[in-house]
């Protein structure tokens, strides 16, 4: 029985761009548990939160979580155009920063940082891709 991996698809991520990709959208998880502890902390209420008295439903809490975890088990299974995706999950955070603009603008500053951070993490894995010989 062979424990070898696979051989490599074109469009997939090499070895250090894949390890680098997943490394990446797990601090961008992390900046969102600073997000949500600060919001907290501050008593500011963002909409995926909700104020304190009347916090939103557990799944909507979720969904700045949702992308960044798609992209790091995606990259973790090998699957072709993680940077196509990557840059989806950084639109879906850019969506959940404008909601926040008009409430709390300075954690929506926050959040279009980490959305502009993944952005760029993308991008540059676009480089890390196997190219047909």
């Amino acid at each position: 029985m062979s424990t070898s991996s696979p051989p490599p698809r074109v469009g997939e991520l090499t070895t250090g761009w894949r390890v680098v990709t997943i490394v990446g959208w797990i601090l961008v998880l992390g900046a969102y548990l600073g997000v949500l502890k600060a919001s907290k902390e501050l008593g500011l209420a963002t909409w995926w939160l909700g104020p304190g008295g009347g916090p939103q439903p557990f799944y909507v809490s979720l969904v700045p979580f949702l992308a960044p975890a798609v992209v790091v088990m995606a990259a973790a299974s090998r699957v072709r155009g993680v940077p196509l995706l990557g840059l989806a999950a950084a639109a879906i955070a850019v969506v959940v920063a404008i909601y926040d603009i008009d409430k709390v603008p300075d954690l929506a500053d926050v959040e279009l940082v980490i959305a502009s951070a993944g952005a760029l993490l993308s991008i540059a894995t676009i480089a890390g891709r196997y190219r047909p010989a």
